[in-house]
C-alpha cells in the first residue's frame, strides 16, 4: 500500500538494480516519508542475487539503501567469481 510508505510485490518478483539482479518469492518496498526514495527493500523466498558469474542465495535478504548495506539471512549459499 503505497500510502504507507510501502509496497509489496509477490510471486516471481524480479528486480533490476544498476549493477546486479535480484530475483524472490516476495518483496516489500519501504519509501521515505515524502515517497521521493527508496529507502529499505526486504526480499523473502527463495532469495537470488546474481551480478556478472557472481551469486547469493538466501531466505531473507534486506537492503537498507540509505546505508549501503545487504545482509542475507537462511541458507545463505554464495558462488563469487573473480
Amino acid at each position: 500500500n503505497i500510502k504507507d510508505n510501502m509496497m509489496v510485490f509477490s510471486k516471481n518478483v524480479d528486480i533490476k538494480f544498476v549493477n546486479f539482479r535480484a530475483k524472490c518469492d516476495k518483496a516489500t518496498i519501504y519509501l521515505s516519508s515524502k515517497k521521493s526514495k527508496v529507502e529499505k527493500i526486504i526480499m523473502t523466498g527463495n532469495v537470488k542475487i546474481q551480478k556478472d558469474n557472481s551469486q547469493i542465495n538466501g531466505e531473507k535478504v534486506t537492503f537498507e539503501l540509505l546505508n549501503d548495506k545487504i545482509s542475507v539471512e537462511g541458507n545463505v549459499k554464495t558462488k563469487i567469481s573473480f
